[in-house]
């Protein structure tokens, strides 16, 4: 029908050669048209075996879970873990067991410019760097406000930082928790304390 339709439309503006030639190309057009569903209707009633192997899954593997605390002030960098000081607790398969872990929060540089930071550092069993970043929106930086790590509110990530290359290995990726501040303030020199909890997915 849809081809008759702009057929009749073509005409008036085509000569009776071009006309003429035009007709057998939609003859041919129209009997591809016609013959499609039984085609269609054959190839799906024929029983044949799927000769593709499932691809992999698009979900993310969990990997453990990890929790912790953290007091220390807004501004603040660095590895002073005697005064700033951070705790953490896992099951993360591929992390060691953390000691000597500093805390820190501050502006975000970089690709979190314009968030606020959570920062964990502390040493592995060989003596490396692992850090410990949660990010979210500065207004969730307030006393007795909880915040949901779900990549909306707050974000994070853990990795192993090589200081003299300065590069960062991703780790695990924080999902499906929560960061309470029980006091926080992002006027610089101000106690930020509080806890957090979440799930560890390997990263894609």
């Amino acid at each position: 029908e849809e081809l008759d339709r702009l057929e009749l439309l073509l005409a008036p503006h085509l000569s009776s050669s071009a006309q003429g030639d035009l007709a057998p190309q939609i003859q041919v057009k129209r009997s591809w048209i016609n013959g499609r569903a039984a085609v269609l209707q054959e190839e799906l009633l024929e029983a044949s075996d799927w000769p593709y192997p499932p691809r992999d899954p698009l979900c993310w593997i969990p990997t453990g879970s990890i929790s912790g605390s953290f007091t220390t002030t807004w501004g603040s960098s660095g590895w002073d873990f005697l005064t700033k000081v951070g705790k953490i607790t896992h099951d993360v398969a591929l992390l060691d067991n953390l000691g000597n872990i500093a805390a820190n929060a501050r502006d975000g540089l970089g690709n979190t410019e314009g968030q606020a930071i959570v920062e964990l550092i502390g040493n592995d069993l060989d003596g490396g760097f692992i850090v410990l970043f949660m990010f979210g929106d500065p207004e969730f930086i307030q006393a007795d406000t909880s915040v949901p790590i779900d990549w909306l509110s707050f974000s994070g990530v853990i990795g192993r930082l090589e200081v003299l290359e300065l590069e960062f290995e991703l780790i695990g990726i924080l999902v499906d928790g929560q960061v309470d501040f029980e006091v926080a303030s992002t006027y610089p020199g101000e106690l930020v304390k509080g806890s957090f909890f979440a799930d560890v997915i390997e990263p894609p």
